[in-house]
């Protein structure tokens, strides 16, 4: 995923200019996301399985 060409392609694909500065940026972004999203799953693994439960009352609904 952080490969270098996968960031260029990603760029051109979305017609974005390839600054050869900012890959290393892009790089460093996308393993911080990636770094966190894994840590959220270990903490809470069905975090969005679970649908609230909401309670309407039908006197609001008139």
């Amino acid at each position: 995923m952080n490969d270098t060409n996968f960031i260029k392609q990603s760029l051109y694909l979305q017609g974005l200019p390839i600054y050869e500065a900012d890959i290393q940026h892009i790089q460093n972004i996308l393993f911080t996301i990636n770094q966190a999203q894994n840590n959220l799953k270990k903490i809470s693994p069905n975090l969005n399985k679970t649908v609230p439960i909401t309670i309407v009352d039908k006197r609001l609904m008139l």
